[in-house]
């Protein structure tokens, strides 16, 4: 779409604006996550004098674009997991479920996610009865929305992208 609209210039000008919404998503993560505004921001002031984040937000690759989604969702995700928010969840999900539409290897965020659903059931038991039957946080419509995204990312990747689908398999297959 930016090089659609805007032309070359575009795609080094939206790759611009994702990296500093990327340095931005790090303040509100930091405050969330740590419970600390001051860490979000020196987690931000990190990620902006990074070498690697100034040389990427230059060029016209696909991480930006990735970083944003994935930073978006891990947001989101503390968001809903603080305050049982079931929006925050299926958002959070959504950004992930695009974030694998953006790169093939961002398929490799199922395995964490997978951990934290085995550490959901397994823990949730153990606080309904140590709360009285209150759950607490609930991220079932994550994973349901989070499945359902990979999913047809896989079924899309299958279909459109067959013979970089395939040269990946076959990657995994020769080691």
């Amino acid at each position: 779409l930016a090089f659609k609209l805007w032309r070359f210039e575009g795609l080094f000008l939206f790759n611009v604006i994702c990296g500093a919404l990327g340095v931005l998503l790090m303040i509100p993560l930091g405050r969330w996550l740590l419970n600390s505004r001051i860490a979000g921001i020196a987690a931000s002031l990190l990620l902006m004098v990074n070498a690697g984040q100034i040389w990427i937000s230059r060029s016209p690759f696909s991480e930006m674009l990735a970083q944003v989604l994935l930073l978006g969702g891990l947001w989101l995700l503390a968001v809903g997991m603080k305050r049982n928010f079931r929006g925050a969840f299926v958002l959070a999900a959504l950004m992930f479920g695009l974030c694998f539409f953006v790169r093939i290897d961002s398929l490799l965020l199922l395995v964490p996610m997978a951990l934290f659903a085995g550490r959901w059931v397994l823990t949730r038991r153990s606080a309904a009865d140590r709360d009285g039957n209150r759950l607490g946080s609930n991220p079932a419509p994550f994973f349901i929305v989070l499945g359902g995204c990979a999913l047809y990312s896989l079924l899309h990747t299958s279909v459109f992208a067959y013979p970089y689908f395939s040269n990946v398999l076959s990657t995994f297959r020769k080691s």
